[in-house]
C-alpha cells in the first residue's frame, strides 16, 4: 500500500472515530454541513474527501485539530513533512527566515480567527435551572441561580430557551435520570406535547392529553386528577434531548469562555443583583 492510500484511509477512520466519539450520525454530520448522507459514507469509507471549504467546520463539529483529520502526527511529536520543511528553513538566510515567519504568522493568525469565527458562530449560551425535572411528586426548587452552558446550534435547540436535567427513571421509557431536555418557556401547549409544570412540590414532566388534562409520560405510574389548589402550572414545552453532539469539547469549552467573556461577565453580574 502507498503512502497516499494509507493517509487516505488513515482520514476516514478519523472521521468514524470523530461521529462515534460525539455520538453524531452521518446523517446529522451532513445536515450540519450541507452535504448528504451518501457524502459522508464516501469520506468515512475514503472514497474521496470533504470539499477544502469544509473542513475547519467538520473539524469544529468533531472535535478534531487539523493534524488529526489529515494524520500528519508522528509518535516523535513531527511529521515527516514537518522535518522537510524544517530541514528547508535551515537552508534559508536570515533575511528570508524572516520572511518565512511573517508568512507563518500571518497564515496562523488567520486560522485562529476562522476557527474563531466558526466556533462563536456555531454555539449559543443557554440557561439550565438549578431545580430539576422529575415525574411523581416532583424536584422542589432551589434557591440557586441558574448558570449557563454552551451548546452547539442545531434546528432541535433553536427555539430553546433553556435545558433542563431530568430526575428519577420514573419516566422511563422516553427519558432517563440525568439525560437533559431543550424547554422552550411557554404557559399553554398542544395535545400531545409534553410540558414541563410547576406544582407546590416542584418541577415535573407530563403529557397534555387531548382533553387538555395532564398525564404521566410513564402510563404504569399515572399522574392522577389535579385540582387548582395543587398549582399545577405549565411553564414550558418539552422540544427534544440534548444529544451528547450538541455539548463543546473540553478544548472547544476552554475557547469559547475566552470568546464570550463579555456575554459571561454580563450574566454573573445580572445573577448577582
Amino acid at each position: 500500500m502507498t503512502n497516499k492510500e494509507e493517509k487516505k484511509v488513515l482520514f476516514g477512520a478519523v472521521i468514524a472515530r470523530g461521529l462515534k466519539d460525539r455520538r453524531i450520525s452521518q446523517a446529522a454530520l451532513g445536515d450540519m454541513l450541507g452535504v448528504s448522507r451518501n457524502t459522508v459514507t464516501n469520506w468515512v469509507a475514503d472514497k474521496y474527501k470533504p470539499e477544502h471549504d469544509l473542513i475547519v467546520k467538520l473539524c469544529g463539529i468533531l472535535g478534531l485539530s487539523l493534524e488529526e483529520l489529515y494524520g500528519t502526527g508522528s509518535s516523535e511529536g513531527i511529521s515527516a513533512v514537518e522535518k522537510r520543511l524544517l530541514d528547508s528553513y535551515r537552508l534559508l538566510s536570515d533575511s528570508s527566515k524572516r520572511a518565512v515567519e511573517r508568512i507563518v504568522v500571518t497564515l496562523a493568525d488567520e486560522e485562529l480567527a476562522e476557527q474563531d469565527r466558526y466556533l462563536k458562530s456555531s454555539f449559543r449560551l443557554i440557561e439550565v435551572p438549578s431545580a430539576k425535572a422529575a415525574a411523581g411528586q416532583g424536584f422542589a426548587f432551589s434557591g440557586e441561580a441558574s448558570r449557563h452552558v454552551f451548546i452547539r446550534k442545531n434546528e432541535l435547540n433553536r427555539r430553546a430557551d433553556a435545558i433542563i436535567e431530568v430526575s428519577g427513571d420514573s419516566m422511563l421509557p422516553v427519558y432517563h435520570d440525568g439525560d437533559f431536555v431543550y424547554v422552550e418557556y411557554a404557559d399553554s401547549a398542544r395535545p400531545g406535547q409534553d410540558v414541563i409544570c410547576t406544582t407546590a412540590d416542584g418541577g415535573v414532566i407530563k403529557r397534555l392529553t387531548a382533553d387538555y388534562r395532564l398525564e404521566s409520560v410513564n402510563p404504569d405510574l399515572p399522574f392522577g386528577d389535579r385540582y387548582e389548589d395543587d398549582n399545577v402550572r405549565i411553564a414550558g414545552i418539552v422540544l427534544g434531548l440534548v444529544d451528547g453532539g450538541d455539548r463543546p469539547t473540553d478544548r472547544e469549552n476552554e475557547a469559547l469562555h475566552i470568546l464570550f467573556e463579555e456575554e459571561l461577565r454580563s450574566l454573573d453580574a445580572g445573577s448577582d443583583e
